[in-house]
């Protein structure tokens, strides 16, 4: 396929986000407060939510709706209840040129609420804003509602979509062009995958929650063997997902949000950003920490080396997660079928008990579902990939072909390969479980 055809169809870095295209102070006010002007009335989220005529702009936002009434901008505004209390959120905001804005992290969705709504150009209380950098751990409705109020016009459309993608759990890897005379760029990373664990046992205090936890799945029935699992635990997994989405008018102005669902990470910020001589970027680094962790005070300015650089950290994470997963997965399978080599026969060829067979396809039957599920899981993710590097594939997006060889060029060839590598791993693990469904199914039929 000739070069021609690639350059028709790829997407291309505009030259104009290499300039300098600095924001007026009206375009980063937030998109609600301007919706109250034009005489809309009521809280942030459902402004959000709204197109300027004030109609839903589409079916799929009315979960997004349903949490906003468990938090009110009251609340919000007083620090009532979680909103006040659970430390979820890091931010950092700097510039080039005046530095940066000094804040205590991590924060309430109140103090992330009073920070963001202090004007990022032209405020008397702190310097200029370039850069503004987002993390979210577990989002919930307060932090929900922080956004809404505070997001510009300019970032709402994005936001809703990837709130919404958050929450539905969806995978994806995109470069979007905002159809808007103003022309912007925007970036879109969203990966779901599981996180393999044990659940606290019945006698311990989070037992419950964790055991109603729909993104929780036992896998007690697989019988699972792990040296360090503390007595009482059933293993399980999670579903994990992140989210990560870049909005800008040019390199030196844009903004990152990243949404992180893990729960086996735990709650609690405060120790995972204590690093002695060491500031983390829990976007970019995979924390607890790793060889890769990214230095907040060394930060990224570029945002196409910063958008790789988390999705190289936040996949190699992922796939060290499935590798543990796939491994424990495949252990219970093969100690299994050496203990049952037939549902209906046992080695001297008597009839095995009614009630064992009856058992053994129960086993084979659970274990093919939660094998299936791994598989479409990991299929749909590697999908995204392949598409983004495919002949005229958002990959292009990162390439300056027609400049000299760079350093900047360079890191992101590295970051390139990094990502290459990681999913050539997925695909080696998406080959291991159709290996195992294959057993599973022949079991099934044994």
């Amino acid at each position: 396929m000739s070069s021609i055809y690639r350059s028709c169809y790829a997407k291309h870095w505009d030259p104009a986000f290499s300039t300098d295209r600095k924001f007026s102070e009206g375009c980063t006010r937030p998109f609600v407060d301007l919706k109250r002007e034009l005489g809309a009335v009521g809280e942030g989220i459902e402004l959000f939510l709204e197109d300027v005529q004030g109609f839903d702009l589409d079916g799929k936002i009315e979960e997004l709706k349903a949490l906003a009434p468990t938090v009110s901008l009251d609340d919000l505004q007083q620090g009532a209840g979680c909103a006040g209390q659970r430390l979820g959120a890091w931010l950092d905001e700097r510039s080039l040129t005046s530095g940066m804005r000094e804040h205590k992290n991590p924060l309430t969705a109140t103090r992330l609420y009073n920070l963001l709504k202090i004007p990022r150009i032209g405020s008397k209380l702190a310097p200029d804003v370039q850069r503004r950098l987002i993390y979210i751990r577990n989002m919930d409705a307060a932090y929900m509602l922080a956004l809404a109020e505070t997001a510009a016009y300019h970032e709402v459309l994005l936001l809703r979509d990837a709130l919404w993608k958050h929450f539905d759990r969806q995978t994806w890897l995109n470069v979007n062009f905002p159809t808007k005379s103003y022309s912007m760029f925007q970036l879109e990373f969203h990966l779901n995958y599981f996180t393999f664990g044990t659940a606290p046992a019945a006698n311990e205090a989070d037992h419950r929650a964790v055991a109603c936890n729909p993104k929780w799945t036992d896998l007690s029935f697989l019988e699972i063997e792990t040296p360090k699992a503390p007595e009482g635990r059933k293993h399980g997994i999670f579903e994990a997902h992140f989210t990560l989405v870049i909005c800008g008018s040019h390199e030196g102005q844009w903004d990152a949000y990243a949404f992180d669902d893990n729960e086996f990470e735990g709650e609690d910020l405060c120790e995972k950003l204590s690093c002695e001589g060491f500031h983390p970027d829990p976007i970019a680094s995979c924390l607890p920490s790793s060889d890769n962790d990214t230095d907040a005070n060394l930060p990224i300015w570029n945002p196409r080396e910063y958008f790789l650089k988390v999705v190289a950290n936040r996949t190699a994470a992922a796939s060290e997660a499935w590798d543990s997963l796939i491994r424990a997965t495949a252990r219970s399978i093969k100690k299994h079928r050496s203990q049952h080599p037939s549902t209906l026969s046992q080695p001297d060829g008597k009839k095995r008990d009614r009630s064992e067979t009856a058992k053994t396809f129960d086993w084979t039957r659970q274990t093919k579902e939660h094998v299936d599920r791994l598989r479409t899981d990991l299929s749909e993710t590697i999908k995204y990939w392949k598409d983004f590097n495919d002949l005229n594939g958002d990959i292009d997006y990162f390439t300056d072909v027609n400049d000299p060889p760079n350093e900047f060029q360079n890191r992101v060839n590295l970051l390139l390969c990094q990502i290459k590598e990681t999913f050539q791993k997925l695909e080696r693990f998406q080959r291991i479980l159709n290996g195992l469904s294959v057993v599973c199914k022949d079991a099934e039929n044994a």
